[in-house]
């Protein structure tokens, strides 16, 4: 039986407690005056900080040949006359800046506070040497920019520490960051605990990789370093922020882990960290389109993972046109990594997903709108799970050779799922939790509804009681399964055989339906179909009536192959017995044509019964012939007639 996993339990609780911690460490580390400005309209200025022989601190630091050396001066002036909306930072490319970057104004909607690079060669490097706890913080603050800057090596073992930090703070773009090698929450990390403050945040074309956990993190939110953190502790913060075109990877926890509402997760790879590619968590978190994201092979430091994970979360979260693949093997952990099994599984150790609503051993109910749509999802331990959380549709994916489950509705609160126009194909190989090895998975869960499904191959798929009426156990056809193509090919059956479910584009983009109906799976088939055969039935005249049923022979001229207009072959009749005087019949027994049987007399001695009818006899001896004709008794074996003597040659026929 599936364990029923208890995952993430201290998660939340852990974060609230990272938030107020680093809320406080972050006051305690500010030295600029952070007193509300009001800027005027007035012309934006330019400052540049460079590490060329001519860059200095006493140079009025507005060209790239008067640049300061440091942040110090930027930092004074900050704290004289402060920034104002439009105002623009460079730093020079090629350079390292061993000091903390911090953003202490804001600007304005169209204008606003800009930090960006100038010069040749690499973008410029913030390196906080394994000993400050940030490279740039912004606090408190609204519309600024941030592009092209790469920081690394931020770390406090002791208090909250990330390469970049933004908290409590909107309409900050994040733009072509390179954060590298950070040690703490995240390499660039989003926190909102003041209601109103962390909304309409971009990250946006930016690479993060290599962040580790720090003593500090691990302990107070289990945290061993995600890619692209954004956390908010309540409803009222943390919308409509958008995280596109990113690559996360080898993190020592998520790729992106992400908390808030109304938010978009689009178009990043997300790819070999060690927790989930894409995390989501907490019951606020709700209205968030997570889309377009290619990840895999990640998981590789978690057990009971997935590639795309939803934990406890609220609703109307969709998950669609996702490619997921490969997360790591856990259970069988072919290449012996570290694996740390999940504290709310009781040592057990339970493989890896592909895409995970997870409800935890308490169960998610009562929300709606979550959705799993149009993924194509491959080379996992399980393809898609359900774990105890309500009301989730699944349409419209294709799931190909997972280890465990296609699909696995589990868990006793599992309830009100509709899985429908989905391809589940083929099983792999190797050893899972549980012994399983099935396309579909009900474990526990009840009160579902799956139907309009495609299934292959049969011995891998047993069909559940009451479900998949409309489903089909046959192989899909895609045009390439080898080389992951898992478009159709003219001839699939899956072709025009799902449901209506007002589901437009597919996951390449086609517009649904093509034809008279959906195609089941992610991919909608807008080739040409072959010509439509028209069945053209010729058959025989009906059978005689016998036994009350009548039959002929049909056969299809056209060669068609299919049935579905074939006419009836068998009809049933009223039968009226026939008599042996109808029949012209004076001998014998024979049918009475209703499956009876007529005796219809015998022949006198000098007849036989030929085919039901008495013909007189053809002697062939001389005891015949005195019993045909007393005149003629006499049998001539040369004439081979009866006579009168056997010399007579007064003879008859015999």
């Amino acid at each position: 039986m599936i364990t029923l996993t208890k995952t993430h339990l201290k998660t939340s609780a852990a974060l609230v407690l990272a938030a107020t911690s680093i809320a406080l460490s972050v006051l305690a580390t500010v030295n600029i005056n952070l007193e509300p400005r009001t800027t005027t309209a007035l012309s934006s200025s330019s400052y540049y900080i460079g590490c060329d022989v001519s860059s200095n601190d006493t140079n009025d630091g507005t060209s790239p040949a008067t640049a300061w050396k440091t942040f110090a001066r930027l930092n004074q002036m900050q704290g004289m006359v402060g920034l104002k909306s439009g105002d623009q930072i460079y730093l020079q490319r090629g350079c390292t800046f061993k000091e903390t970057l911090q953003i202490a104004a804001s600007g304005s909607a169209g204008l606003p506070i800009v930090v960006d690079a100038y010069g040749s060669g690499n973008n410029p490097m913030l390196d906080a040497e394994q000993v400050r706890p940030w490279n740039i913080l912004i606090l408190n603050q609204s519309h600024i920019s941030l592009n092209s800057v790469s920081v690394t090596n931020a770390r406090s073992e002791n208090s909250p520490s990330a390469g970049l930090v933004i908290y409590n703070s909107s309409n900050i773009t994040v733009n072509g960051i390179s954060a590298v090698d950070n040690w703490g929450y995240g390499g660039i990390y989003f926190l909102a605990d003041v209601a109103g403050t962390g909304n309409n945040n971009i990250v946006k074309n930016s690479i993060v990789s290599g962040t580790k956990g720090t003593a500090y993190s691990q302990v107070n939110a289990y945290n061993y370093g995600a890619g692209i953190m954004f956390y908010a502790n309540g409803s009222d913060r943390g919308l409509a922020n958008e995280v596109f075109n990113n690559q996360t990877y080898n993190n020592g926890a998520m790729g992106i882990s992400f908390s808030g509402s109304n938010s978009s997760l689009k178009s990043n790879t997300s790819y070999n960290n060690g927790d989930a590619g894409i995390a989501l968590y907490s019951s606020i978190t709700a209205g968030n389109i997570i889309e377009h994201n290619t990840v895999y092979g990640n998981c590789r430091t978690f057990d009971d993972r997935a590639g795309i994970n939803l934990f406890m979360t609220g609703g109307n979260n969709v998950v669609r046109y996702n490619k997921v693949y490969g997360q790591y093997d856990t259970y069988n952990n072919p290449e012996g990594l570290a694996v740390v099994l999940d504290q709310g599984n009781s040592g057990q150790k339970l493989g890896t997903q592909g895409i995970r609503f997870d409800g935890s051993i308490n169960g998610v109910a009562g929300t709606n709108g979550n959705a799993v749509i149009y993924n194509v999802i491959y080379n996992e331990g399980d393809g898609i799970q359900l774990y105890n959380f309500a009301n989730v549709a699944v349409y419209n994916n294709t799931v190909y050779n997972s280890k465990r489950f296609g699909l696995v509705l589990a868990g006793s609160l599992m309830t009100g799922a509709q899985v429908k126009n989905n391809i589940f194909s083929t099983m792999a190989a190797g050893s899972t939790a549980g012994n399983y090895k099935t396309l579909l998975g009900l474990v526990g869960a009840t009160g579902n509804t799956i139907n309009y499904n495609l299934y292959y191959p049969s011995g891998s798929y047993a069909k559940p009681a009451g479900q998949d009426a409309n489903s089909l156990v046959v192989d899909p056809k895609f045009n390439n399964a080898v080389a992951y193509d898992f478009s159709l090919q003219s001839a699939s059956p899956a072709i025009n055989k799902g449901a209506s479910l007002s589901l437009t584009p597919d996951y390449a983009g086609t517009a649904v339906p093509q034809g008279t109906a959906p195609d089941l799976g992610a991919y909608e088939f807008s080739g040409t179909l072959p010509p439509v055969c028209v069945e053209n039935w010729s058959c025989t005249d009906w059978s005689a009536c016998s036994n009350s049923a009548q039959t002929r022979t049909c056969v299809d001229v056209n060669g068609c192959g299919t049935t579905a207009n074939m006419p009836a072959v068998s009809q049933a009749c009223v039968c009226t017995p026939t008599t042996c005087a109808a029949q012209s019949k004076n001998c014998g027994s024979i049918s009475n044509g209703c499956g009876g049987t007529l005796n219809c007399g015998s022949c006198n001695a000098a007849q036989n019964c030929v085919s039901n009818v008495c013909v007189a006899k053809t002697c062939t001896n001389s005891a015949c012939c005195k019993v045909k004709n007393r005149t003629y008794p006499y049998y001539n074996s040369s004439k081979r007639k009866c006579c009168k003597s056997f010399f007579s040659s007064s003879c008859i026929a015999p």
